[in-house]
C-alpha cells in the first residue's frame, strides 16, 4: 500500500511506499504515529 497526505497549510507532503513485490504488513494506522512524529519534529 502506498499512501500519500498534502498538508498544504503546513507546507508539507508525506509519502509512504512499499515494496509492493514482497509481502509487507502495514495499515493506515501504522503510519499515523509517523505522521505526529513529523509534525512534532517541525515545530
Amino acid at each position: 500500500m502506498h499512501f500519500l497526505a498534502v498538508y498544504p497549510e503546513d507546507d508539507m507532503v508525506v509519502v509512504h511506499r512499499v515494496n509492493t513485490e514482497q509481502d509487507y504488513s502495514f495499515t493506515p494506522n501504522d503510519l499515523y504515529p509517523i505522521i505526529g512524529m513529523v509534525f512534532a519534529a517541525k515545530n
